[in-house]
């Protein structure tokens, strides 16, 4: 018979125990945003695990992509900022984001292009619309925690 190690036995529960306490809180917190219930589907999707993030965890990573549009804004007179969050509204789609804003779809093309320019992160790619997307809705919904 092999030997047994309560203690290890115990460390594995209590390891089980801490991650379900984590999930726990997470659904609370992804609940309380929401303002409806979340339960473990829910903590599998980006927002879910975003969510397990700290505002301070997260922040840097937002700053760093948003920072420099609402300073551009302000110094070149442009909406940047505004037609990137548009932008992410309408599920990056160009034309819906012009009808949104009110101005032509060139337009959106030539802002999305300053935005890739001042971020580094083109927003026709689907890796680096998933960053923006990030850090548009941290903006706001970090900002509620």
């Amino acid at each position: 018979m092999p030997p047994t190690f309560p203690f290890v036995q115990f460390t594995v529960k209590f390891q089980q125990l801490a991650r379900t306490l984590k999930e726990g809180i997470a659904a609370l917190s992804l609940s309380a945003r929401r303002g409806e219930a979340a339960g473990p589907r829910d903590l599998s999707t980006l927002n879910g695990l975003i969510e397990r993030l700290s505002a301070e965890q997260f922040r840097p990573f937002s700053d760093h992509i948003i920072r420099p549009l609402p300073q551009y804004d302000a110094r070149h007179g442009r909406a940047l900022w505004p037609t990137l969050s548009a932008y992410v509204a309408a599920d990056a789609s160009v034309s819906a984001t012009a009808e949104a804003l009110g101005i032509h779809a060139n337009s959106v093309r030539n802002r999305l292009s300053r935005i890739a320019e001042l971020t580094g992160l083109d927003p026709h790619s689907l890796e680096d619309q998933i960053s923006l997307v990030l850090a548009v809705r941290d903006s706001s919904s970090f900002a509620r925690r």
